[in-house]
């Protein structure tokens, strides 16, 4: 069952304790069972390919070249282009604000090729992202870990793990 945090004592814990966990693996796990199989996995940056591979997933990743504080462009390496021309691609990103990363990634990938593109975000900052890319998915998965109208109605239930982590380290 689902764990109720709102009135949980958490003694323990120490104010500005950073406490991490990933909620990834549930997103694809529910994209696998939506029928969204071999599909190539792309990074949406480099980091993101490094924090996954941090936790043992594998992504290929598109190189984010930052311009300006408010500019960026997105590419699709020549190693990336050959793996995606012609298929279904799965894009990572940690979280969508304004959707603008996901955005240029989702051009960059159309532009090498890529099939259908589908998206795992685990954390959805500002609904107006979701909207800016919801016309170039095919689907989007996010998590309910950001209280906001589209997490709490679509978002996939990530309150176990959560609560489990939080319990762990509390």
């Amino acid at each position: 069952g689902a764990h109720d945090l709102r009135n949980t004592p958490f003694s323990g814990t120490h104010p500005g304790m950073e406490v991490h966990t990933t909620v990834i693996d549930l997103l694809e796990e529910k994209s696998l069972a939506d029928d969204y199989k071999d599909c190539v996995d792309v990074g949406a940056d480099g980091g993101m390919a490094r924090r996954a591979k941090e936790r043992g997933k594998d992504l290929l990743a598109l190189k984010k070249t930052r311009i300006s504080n408010y500019e960026t462009i997105v590419e699709c390496p020549l190693f990336v282009r050959q793996a995606v021309m012609g298929k279904r691609v799965k894009v990572f990103d940690d979280l969508i604000g304004t959707g603008g990363t996901m955005r240029k990634a989702a051009r960059a990938l159309k532009e090498c090729g890529a099939e259908e593109l589908i998206a795992v975000i685990p954390h959805l900052r500002l609904e107006e992202g979701y909207s800016a890319i919801e016309p170039l998915f095919k689907a989007i998965y996010v998590s309910n870990s950001i209280d906001n109208p589209y997490t709490i109605r679509n978002g996939v239930d990530v309150t176990d793990r959560v609560a489990k982590t939080l319990l762990e380290h509390g």
